[in-house]
């Protein structure tokens, strides 16, 4: 399965990356980024210099190791003063699955095939979704 690290503030603050780690990134990259939390060279940036250095004043950033498939599906928000929590949407996904599968309309040549590739896909998720919320302490508690 593959992971990816996604950044998150463990305090009760706004989510913000200290004035020597913008500096530093921006003399390492001109790319324009788009998710602050995934982007390959602040894992990078982040992982060289460490959560203190990397962190504003009154924050603490911490990197959390998601499953691929997840990241599409997953918010971040405050949880009680406790910093960042993530909740992963799954049931929707799952939805979308089964939805597209149906609208399919396999005929008795391709319904194998189809299922396959269904089963495939559910399994897939599901089994990230198990191994993300055993692993993770920062998952959403319900």
């Amino acid at each position: 399965m593959e992971l990816i690290d996604i950044l998150i503030n463990t305090t009760n603050s706004k989510f913000e990356f200290s004035s020597e780690f913008i500096r530093t990134l921006n003399e390492r990259t001109s790319d324009v980024i788009i998710s602050k939390r995934t982007h390959p060279e602040i894992i990078k940036l982040f992982y060289e210099k460490g959560s203190q250095w990397s962190s504003a004043p009154t924050c603490s950033l911490k990197t959390i190791k998601l499953p691929k498939i997840l990241q599409p599906l997953i918010n971040i928000y405050k949880y009680n003063g406790e910093g960042e929590k993530i909740e992963i949407n799954i049931q929707n996904e799952l939805c979308r699955i089964l939805q597209e599968f149906m609208s399919k309309k396999p005929t008795c040549i391709n319904v194998l095939s189809e299922l396959d590739a269904f089963e495939k896909n559910y399994n897939s998720l599901i089994n990230a979704h198990l191994y993300f919320s055993k692993n993770a302490q920062y998952l959403h508690p319900n």
